[in-house]
């Protein structure tokens, strides 16, 4: 693939940028609920609220993966 190819339909599906955008937002709050696990002295309690949270994000990111592969893959090919 050539960059100057790229640049020049450098214009990706609205789709796989909102994806993109939600996939991130998810990692990133994905990380955050990982890091609070790691805080010690943590109650039987936060401990459950997180891991719903965790539960949630995990689900969430499933979701919003299922098919993005193909997408990514597809918006790859405009570019051969």
């Amino acid at each position: 693939m050539k960059v100057s190819k790229i640049k020049e339909e450098a214009i990706v599906s609205r789709r796989l940028v909102v994806l993109l955008d939600e996939l991130s937002q998810e990692l990133q709050n994905t990380g955050e609920l990982l890091a609070q696990l790691e805080v010690k002295g943590l109650t039987q309690e936060q401990v459950e609220l997180i891991l719903g949270e965790l539960s949630a994000a995990v689900s969430h990111l499933h979701e919003h993966t299922d098919g993005l592969d193909e997408l990514i893959v597809d918006e790859a090919n405009r570019f051969q």
